[in-house]
């Protein structure tokens, strides 16, 4: 009996088995079926007749092996997989009879009968196209005939044929006679899609690669449940090749995908016009994540065609660089439809050659028209979390004056770009954390904008010719929580008498010199200023201006000549100032018509033209507080400074501009230098003595021979195990006792404890160099020269060491020092790290001819330090700044100067500002730690020898030496070789010589 019972056991699992193999999918390999992979012969026949007998058995795989098969269109049925394999392409001929009959399907939005696509399903389900190889539309062909391009070697097509054809397969097709579409319509000649499923649902296209496509690629129309993901579409500068183009179909999923193409890289659509509305139906439900998006018009476009309406659209986690745009809406009077509910976040762009985000209503010029079924409406489009650079312009939001985009939501949105965003017709827009850092023009625009709220708007850079906002017409705007850069020109500027309920409340606007363009009373039914001072009460000083005088303000006679210091002790009653005047520098000087020379609104614009006559010039020490000094020409106003970088903006607008005015200075530098060509080197072997070893690092005294018989002297730090180090240049300024000041050991040691190899050296006739040139010849225009060449001699020989790694070098001084910095990076390639300090001026070049004597600040029509501190980009740079020297307007002057260019190479976060509001002009405790930490960061140096828990710098194992031991040459240098230049002439000599040799 048990017997019995297991062979009916085992009979019945036998059965079921077999039951199973049989309601498998078949699999019919191509080959095996009479395909050829040779890649002529034709395989149209074998590739269809296969997918008919796989329909036939309810369904299967057509597997595709590797190897080149030439086909025709191939239609697809229901229950089909598609699998080519890794190596395998499928390449579509060019023969367009191959594609006749017309059959029905979608051009542009417009339902016709035309060339059958290339891959084809009409009315199908459940088809899936899979694997790793590749479909290459071969659409060269296609693309000529479209759009009759001409290079003599294309092969001439007459397409009159299937004009003809065209006509007779849509006698009955008719479009409005205002369609925008009309020029398309005449050609009567459409280009297939790659793949068209046409009112086909469950569809599936995984892995694998199209190329070359004809016209659109991958285009569902009519169609639900289609998901693409993980494939790779590469077609080359060509007409309408989009990527993947869902249109009036339902729940699309499009994820994971590299797209590069000729036009749109996906694209949502609806149908065109008329004939769209009567189909009325929606592309809807439509999710887009982790895709990559590179060359194209568009990186995500939904429109033009949305007359079917388009709505439920999700776009996320997707990168753009190099798309003509990013996210991009655009439709037209006489389409209609709706686009609603569309929510794009967590997006990356780069290289976007028009607009970062836009919506355009007016995408073709169709006459205004009233509201009917052909206007378009567009409504609730939320974007965040996006950030853009090197982008054209941040954004356009266009809508229609007859129908105004509505509820507009951007928020965290953080763009580098050239122009700005601007909205126009629109209502219940939101904008929050906007930060927008743009070159010209305001960096928000609206116009005719209803019931707005903006908030915590934000410019990275000052521009001081454009508000951060511009306005005309619009109603009911409330903007808070704002915290402009100083330096722009206004935070708003009010333009035309249309604007009504603006309200401007709790924004931080006391930095702005002006807070409102035009700067006059307006009534409280335009604006309305809440919770800061108001533009009106604003001037460009916080001085406050007395009351006109009444009558006469000076006596008759003054007319005729008039004492300089009568009429500044009259001038400094008059504007409640107190002036500090050396007798020496105003005894004995008149002047004639000196109360036409002051100006009722400006003390400073009044100082300026009373001392012009006289060389004289006005410094601001405090606020109220003028001193009057004998004319610098290396020393302006923070003003003129403004003025300058202003002037400078205007001559670059990008990274190209920007690089061939580096270029210019560059040579320009060298020749003012008299560096031009470069002086030979010596050949002479460096003279090292006296080596210390201490607990972290040695120290030796070093000196190199610059030109023959002329030498520059320094200390060389070196980490104990020196290997593959970074180099570090240590310039020196005007400090005492030069560069064997405390301070100045104490950052040498403190590098070399690091890891880095060191070289602090003497200025040229200032501390050991003394004891060869006279300090006179420091104030020299010869000084600015030969410190220049010292520095580029110790980059030689440091970088030349065995244990040196020549691809990282820094370079760090303050004062002089800071100026040298500056200069030797923006003429010496090798460095690769900027740390000037106490420096970085638009209006101080450095008052010694050792940083000024030479006219380099004269090249290029002129430059300043913030100029040349920018050529070190996109180098990383340190500037240092502090409040009680010339550098005290570095954060809101010259640091956003200098972000802008960094900003040409995507490279904002190599540059960095320190500032030190309450300290003076110094490499003090504070500086340096900022400056250990930047070096550490980017010359890759091992801090944890030197840093305490806290992540501070301990510089208590530092030892400091008495400069007599730093000496090479002896206290009183009596070790200098006996040919060693003694005189300024000779050292003229020897530098022209050396020049010629080279």
């Amino acid at each position: 009996m048990i017997w019995i019972l297991d062979m009916k056991r085992t009979l019945f699992t036998l059965l079921l088995t077999a039951c199973v193999l049989s309601l498998e999918a078949a699999t019919i390999n191509l080959l095996e079926a009479g395909g050829k992979n040779d890649g002529v012969t034709l395989n149209t026949t074998a590739i269809n007749d296969a997918i008919e007998q796989l329909c036939t058995q309810g369904g299967g795989t057509l597997y595709i092996p590797a190897g080149t098969y030439l086909t025709g269109p191939i239609t697809l049925k229901s229950h089909l997989t598609l699998h080519l394999e890794a190596g395998a392409v499928l390449r579509f001929t060019d023969d367009f009879d191959a594609y006749l009959p017309y059959v029905e399907m979608r051009y542009e939005g417009v339902v016709m009968r035309s060339f059958q696509p290339l891959l084809y399903a009409y009315e199908a389900e459940h088809i899936t196209i899979k694997g790793e190889g590749t479909l290459d539309g071969n659409g060269k062909a296609w693309w000529f005939a479209a759009w009759g391009f001409d290079t003599g070697t294309e092969k001439k097509r007459d397409l009159s044929r299937y004009q003809t054809l065209w006509n007779q397969a849509n006698a009955d097709l008719t479009i409005e006679d205002n369609s925008d579409w009309k020029g398309t319509l005449a050609r009567r000649f459409f280009r297939p899609p790659f793949f068209q499923a046409y009112k086909s649902k469950h569809i599936r296209i995984e892995g694998v690669t199209f190329v070359n496509s004809p016209f659109w690629t991958i285009n569902p129309e009519f169609c639900d449940n289609v998901t693409v993901s993980g494939i790779t579409i590469n077609n080359p500068p060509s007409p309408n090749t989009d990527g993947v183009n869902p249109s009036s179909c339902s729940n699309v999923h499009i994820s994971d995908c590299h797209i590069s193409v000729g036009d749109d890289c996906v694209t949502i659509k609806s149908g065109r016009d008329a004939q769209g509305r009567r189909y009325a139906t929606p592309c809807q439900n439509i999710t887009i994540t982790n895709c990559t998006m590179l060359s194209g018009h568009g990186g995500v476009v939904i429109g033009s065609e949305t007359s079917g309406g388009v709505k439920g659209v999700v776009i996320s986690n997707c990168l753009f660089d190099g798309t003509d745009r990013g996210i991009r809406i655009k439709s037209t009077r006489g389409r209609g439809g709706v686009v609603e509910d569309i929510r794009v976040s967590n997006i990356v762009m780069r290289n976007i050659g028009k607009e970062a985000i836009t919506i355009n209503q007016y995408y073709s010029k169709v006459p205004e028209e009233p509201v009917s079924e052909r206007t378009p409406i567009c409504r609730n489009i939320h974007i965040s979390g996006l950030t853009g650079v090197n982008v054209q312009t941040a954004g356009t939001l266009l809508g229609l004056p007859e129908m105004p985009l509505n509820g507009i939501t951007l928020r965290d949105i953080d763009i580098q770009a050239k122009q700005g965003l601007q909205v126009s017709d629109a209502t219940n827009l939101a904008l929050s954390d906007v930060i927008l850092t743009t070159t010209t023009g305001p960096s928000i625009s609206l116009l005719r904008v209803n019931e707005a709220d903006a908030s915590s708007l934000k410019e990275r850079l000052p521009k001081p010719n454009a508000p951060l906002l511009k306005v005309e017409a619009c109603e009911n705007l409330y903007v808070t929580g704002c915290n402009p850069l100083p330096g722009s020109a206004a935070f708003l500027e009010l333009t035309g008498n249309a604007n009504r309920s603006l309200v401007l409340q709790n924004n931080q606007l006391t930095r702005l010199k002006q807070v409102v363009i035009p700067a006059k009373a307006w009534s409280d039914a335009v604006l309305k200023v809440v919770g800061q001072e108001s533009a009106q009460k604003k001037t460009a000083s916080s001085h406050v201006l007395p009351s006109p005088p009444s009558g006469l303000p000076y006596p008759a006679s003054a007319y005729a000549s008039t004492e300089l210091k009568v009429v500044l002790d009259q001038l400094a009653s008059r504007f409640g100032v107190r002036l500090k005047v050396p007798d020496n520098l105003v005894a004995g000087k008149s002047f004639t018509y000196a109360p036409w020379r002051i100006v009722p609104w400006s003390v400073e614009e009044s100082l300026t033209q009373v001392l012009a006559p006289f060389d004289l010039k006005w410094v601001k020490e405090f606020e109220g507080v003028y001193k009057i000094k004998e004319y610098e020409y290396a020393r302006r106003t923070p003003a003129y400074g403004q003025a300058f970088l202003t002037y400078l903006s205007g001559l670059y607008a990008d990274q190209a501009t920007w690089e061939a005015r580096k270029d210019s200075l560059k040579e320009g530098f060298k020749q003012a230098l008299g560096l031009s060509p470069m002086p030979q080197p010596t050949g002479k072997p460096a003279i090292v003595v006296n080596k210390r070893i201490y607990k972290q690092y040695s120290v030796e005294n070093v000196a190199l021979e610059v030109l023959p018989g002329v030498f520059t002297m320094g200390n060389v730090y070196k980490p104990l195990k020196p290997k593959r180090c970074p180099v570090i240049i240590n310039p020196i300024g005007h400090f005492p006792d030069d560069h064997y000041y405390p301070d100045i050991q104490r950052r040498c040691a403190m590098q070399a404890s690091m890891g880095a190899i060191v070289v602090s050296y003497n200025l040229f006739g200032w501390g050991e160099s003394m004891l060869q040139f006279d300090y006179a010849w420091h104030r020299t225009d010869m000084a600015q020269t030969i410190q220049t060449l010292n520095a580029i001699r110790w980059i030689d020989y440091l970088t030349a060491l065995p244990e040196a790694d020549p691809s990282r070098v820094g370079i760090t001084g303050a004062s002089g020092g800071g100026s040298q910095s500056m200069m030797v990076t923006a003429i010496d390639d090798r460095i690769t790290c900027c740390v000037p300090v106490v420096m970085t001026s638009s209006w101080f070049v450095g008052g010694c001819p050792c940083e000024s004597g030479r006219p380099v600040h004269l090249c290029g029509g002129g430059t300043n330090n913030a100029e040349v501190a920018a050529m070190c980009a996109p180098r990383p740079l340190l500037i240092v700044s502090d409040g009680k020297d010339w550098t005290s307007e570095v954060p809101w002057l010259e640091y956003p100067f200098i972000q802008r260019i960094y900003g040409f190479y995507n490279s904002l976060g190599k540059v960095e500002n320190a500032h030190f509001a309450e300290e003076g002009h110094d490499y003090g405790p504070s500086k340096r730690q900022v400056a250990y930490r930047f070096l550490a960061k980017h010359l890759a140096l091992d801090s944890t020898k030197v840093q305490r828990p806290d992540g501070t710098y301990d510089e208590s194992a530092v030892v400091i030496e008495p400069k007599e031991a730093m000496y090479v040459f002896g206290p009183k240098g009596e070790r200098f070789p006996a040919h060693a230049v003694k005189d300024l002439a000779t050292l003229e000599k020897v530098l022209e010589a050396a020049k010629q040799h080279n």
